[in-house]
């Protein structure tokens, strides 16, 4: 079973112990138990399926129909123990019988509660957890489905779709589990395509959404493009053939030839834009236009993003008011506890804690977090789980994001851009200091206070990328370090580099290296120069030679976080104590 081999494997050796031989696939809805049930049955040799579709009067007679070694599927296994008071009777006399197995699927909360409700039964299995699949076991799913979604919308599904669906699904679809998130989007893109009567200009080219959500995934990235690069060739090569088939039917007609010329505009050329016709095939593009669009920030537009059916209404001492935000680590809401005071937090993905030792990891790093000083950056106060969900509470910033913010009052220069600037960098010097790499340095991630910026989302991006288990690089890709994008080593450096690059945002409207294609981007981060047209004019000269540096491409010629916030400050004396604290001062009134 593709993408799940792994589990199904796991499943079929607990059914084969001698004690506890009854599996329990413990998921969320719409990560696949149900499907991996039916491949489980296929992968045992369905000699024989029964269909238990109602109450077992005759206990006997349902024992004679099973065969010794019989395995019992019983789905969703909580909401028949809710729903059939018989059915925990029936089932604790088929778990005592050796010559059969049962292997059922649960939620996570339904386990919980059913375990606590009947223990003595849930003892009886051995717990098998499904999580999400990683992105590229969420391909491998889809390249499965493709053949049954191409028969029902009678449309061709490119490889770039598949990726498109998994990558925007996992990154920008908050609610629900993959796979089904991917093939949803997947099925409404077909269905919107058809509707559509073929492909819509620019559906072709896949655009930075779904560049962006392949950041650091350089396998997938090459499938984006040769899998454009195959339909673009195969569509010129054909439509080259019908030009060439056009002109000579023209020149039969010219030179009378009748029988020429009905040949090749009666039964070659309808042929050939019949196969042109059929080359059409939903796109990468096609996949995003059916993405939901980004959340709006409800520091702007208050009110806008109110709970969701699955949202948690507590965590941990906290109610959970509206959520802020979402994005490809999780989903931010806005909490407040018991003596009003507000916070946010952070739910992460599962897989960030999907092992002993990523969980350790997670703890770790948000423990280092918590160490750094608070000088314009947004405190972490504690963390906790949601189920199989970690989660970051943080100190709660009143304040639009710099993209908001420059995207509505516009660009920065003069004093302004230098408050921005000496307020960013004591944030990552404190982090720094703290042992932290940020990882995902950018204009998001920098939120405007009343009192100056506050960095967010430290800590968080290193335990997710330690964490990953696709090898996906953590960042956006405009902001991050030619060292990131190579896939080495990351130190400070590299949110010196990012630093330098949010300030060229705020100066010029855009990053230095360009915010098209992915692979031109890195392309040029790697092989080319910045383009810093118009900010020498913007920022004063320390900042402007700072920033030339900052973004050189060795790290090691990067002056350090403490190093430009030292010149920035114009400090006679680097022993001097108070830098953090002087570069906070100075940070103040930032949004001026």
């Amino acid at each position: 079973m593709l993408g799940r081999d792994e589990v199904i494997r796991r499943l079929v050796g607990v059914l084969g112990r001698r004690d506890r031989g009854n599996p329990l696939l413990v998921g969320e809805s719409g990560v696949g138990k149900s499907a991996v049930l039916g491949g489980l049955a296929h992968a045992l040799a369905p000699v024989r399926l029964l269909a238990l579709t109602g109450p077992v009067a005759d206990r006997a007679a349902f024992r004679a129909a099973l065969a010794d070694g019989a395995v019992v599927a019983l789905d969703d296994l909580h909401t028949a123990v809710a729903s059939d008071g018989s059915l925990p009777d029936l089932l604790a006399w088929l778990l005592a019988d050796a010559g059969v197995r049962v292997v059922a699927t649960v939620t996570p909360a339904g386990h919980r509660a059913w375990a606590e409700r009947l223990p003595g039964l849930f003892r009886h299995f051995r717990p098998v957890p499904l999580d999400e699949p990683d992105l590229d076991a969420t391909v491998a799913i889809l390249r499965g489905l493709r053949p049954r979604y191409e028969e029902h919308h009678r449309l061709a599904i490119g490889d770039d779709a598949l990726v498109a669906a998994a990558a925007l699904a996992g990154r920008h679809v908050t609610a629900g589990f993959q796979p089904e998130k991917a093939i949803d989007l997947l099925d409404e893109a077909a269905a919107r395509h058809r509707l559509g009567g073929g492909a819509r200009p620019g559906a072709e080219a896949p655009p930075d959404l779904v560049a962006e959500a392949l950041a650091g995934h350089a396998g997938l990235l090459r499938v984006l493009a040769e899998a454009r690069q195959r339909r673009q060739a195969e569509a010129a090569k054909l439509a080259g053939l019908v030009e060439r088939r056009r002109a000579q039917a023209e020149q039969a007609r010219r030179a009378g030839d009748r029988a020429e010329e009905e040949r090749l505009t009666g039964t070659v050329l309808p042929a050939l834009e019949r196969r042109l016709a059929a080359t059409v095939q939903l796109t990468a593009g096609d996949v995003a236009e059916v993405v939901p669009a980004p959340p709006t920030s409800t520091l702007l537009l208050p009110g806008a993003d109110e709970l969701e059916p699955g949202d948690p209404r507590a965590l941990g001492r906290y109610r959970i008011v509206r959520r802020i935000g979402a994005g490809g680590q999780g989903v931010v809401y806005l909490g407040e506890d018991a003596s009003g005071g507000q916070v946010a937090i952070k739910v992460l993905r599962a897989e960030v804690t999907r092992s002993p030792q990523a969980h350790d990891r997670f703890q770790r790093e948000v423990a280092a977090a918590r160490r750094v000083a608070s000088f314009c950056t947004a405190q972490v106060l504690e963390s906790g789980f949601e189920g199989r969900r970690p989660y970051v509470v943080s100190e709660f910033v009143d304040g639009p994001s710099l993209r908001e913010a420059i995207a509505v009052r516009g660009t920065r220069s003069g004093a302004a851009l230098d408050r921005l600037a000496i307020g960013t960098i004591t944030a990552l010097a404190a982090i720094a200091e703290a042992g932290i790499v940020h990882r995902d340095f950018k204009p998001d991630n920098v939120l405007l206070a009343p009192d100056g910026p506050r960095v967010i989302d430290f800590g968080v991006a290193r335990a997710l990328d330690a964490a990953s288990l696709t090898g996906q690089a953590i960042g956006t890709p405009a902001y991050m370090a030619p060292e990131q994008v190579r896939g080495g080593a990351v130190g400070p450096a590299a949110d010196v580099y990012a630093w330098a690059c949010t300030l060229v945002y705020a100066a010029l409207g855009r990053p230095p290296h360009g915010a098209d294609g992915v692979q031109q981007v890195m392309h040029r981060k790697l092989y080319g120069e910045p383009d810093l047209a118009g900010f020498a004019e913007a920022a004063s000269a320390p900042l402007a030679d700072l920033v030339v540096r900052s973004l050189a491409r060795d790290p090691a010629a990067r002056p350090t976080a403490e190093r430009i916030l030292f010149r920035l400050l114009g400090r006679d004396d680097p022993a001097d104590g108070g830098l953090l604290a002087e570069g906070a001062a100075v940070a103040t009134r930032v949004n001026e």
